[in-house]
């Protein structure tokens, strides 16, 4: 789970990135784009008990879970206000796992972490040189699975999945062509990410968070 100290350090990097990054001489758009978000992960659920009939039983449910993405890409314009965005993403789609007895609960993080490339339309609703500029922007992301926790009550993962990605902020632009960038993202499974078959617990996370970034 990111800490404090981490979601600072990633806002104030992409802010001294913004303030020392050199100019772009003549060109007026940008090529590449810096992000980093906080996200809130769902649509997991399950529960079990384990030693059914017997006075001791344990219950497992997903509870909301805060998690993170990063990502590096590169930028391309494809007409006056619509551009194309891909590269490589890593994305934390972890849950909290809430564990009940009758001695208490508890609850841990655990991670399952993807390796991800998206690839994104995004569209300017004004055509300003400076200052605020509205957009939207859609696309997919297929991820490959690189890193899980062991859990108490476990998924049976693929190591592929795909989601569709879809934001839409603001940008702020700065002069020779940087901006800072600011918008709530959806990232939606395409289909679910663990195995389909009887008895499978299911696995089809469903991530909104909001996203910092910068253009140069």
């Amino acid at each position: 789970m990111p800490t404090p100290a981490f979601v600072r350090s990633a806002v104030l990097g992409l802010l001294a990135l913004a303030a020392a990054a050199p100019a772009a001489h003549a060109q007026q758009h940008p090529r590449y784009q810096v992000e980093a978000s906080l996200d809130q992960t769902g649509s997991h659920s399950m529960y079990g008990v384990i030693a059914e009939g017997v006075a001791e039983s344990q219950e497992l449910s997903q509870v909301e879970s805060v998690g993170y993405s990063v990502a590096a890409s590169r930028l391309a314009r494809i007409a006056p206000r619509t551009s194309l965005r891909f590269g490589l993403s890593l994305a934390d789609k972890g849950y909290a796992e809430r564990s009940t007895t009758s001695a208490g609960t508890t609850l841990r993080h655990v991670d399952i972490i993807y390796l991800g490339a998206p690839l994104t339309v995004g569209y300017n609703l004004v055509n300003p040189r400076r200052g605020v500029l509205p957009f939207v922007e859609a696309g997919v992301a297929p991820e490959l699975l690189v890193r899980r926790d062991e859990g108490e009550f476990d998924f049976d993962l693929r190591r592929t999945g795909i989601s569709y990605l879809v934001n839409a902020g603001v940008k702020y632009g700065l002069p020779d062509g940087r901006a800072l960038v600011l918008a709530p993202e959806a990232r939606i499974a395409a289909r679910k990410y663990s195995v389909d078959r009887p008895g499978a617990r299911e696995f089809r996370p469903i991530t909104v968070g909001i996203k910092l970034g910068f253009q140069f």
